[in-house]
């Protein structure tokens, strides 16, 4: 009798799934003009993204990695006896540009990708104004 009362709800929560799959799916054919919708998309930007996403990853990860030899081998810019430590090479100057080329360069380009990527997908539309992309790209690098 336990096994009724348990498989009852289950049986009534799988017609109901049916039901209304089968409703959702009716409802969206339209048997006078089947027609399937094509979408234009603007991936010329995300490529550009995209490959700005890399650039700043490489430089930004080799300065990390100078960074972190500095910190380790501090006379690294010896070279035969002269120092080319000057004020902008210095370990407290490179660290930030390291964090903030990472942090800002590479991931806010990758946001940005993904960002013109999905949303055109997601809303079946093109970006507004094509210049207006390339005008972010333009200011954001």
């Amino acid at each position: 009798m336990t096994f009724v009362i348990y498989l009852a709800p289950l049986s009534v929560y799988i017609c109901s799934l049916v039901i209304f799959n089968l409703a959702t799916y009716f409802s969206k054919i339209n048997l006078l003009n089947m027609q399937i919708e094509k979408f234009s998309y603007d991936n010329k930007i995300v490529k550009y993204f995209a490959i700005a996403t890399v650039v700043w990853g490489v430089i930004g990860m080799l300065v990390g990695i100078i960074v972190a030899l500095l910190i380790f081998y501090p006379n690294l810019l010896t070279f035969g006896g002269i120092d080319l430590h000057a004020g902008w090479n210095s370990f407290g100057r490179l660290r930030p540009l390291h964090t903030n080329a990472v942090i800002f360069a590479f991931v806010g380009n990758m946001i940005f990708a993904g960002c013109y990527y999905s949303m055109q997908r997601l809303l079946k539309a093109r970006m507004f104004n094509d210049t207006l992309s390339w005008v972010h790209f333009g200011a954001g690098n």
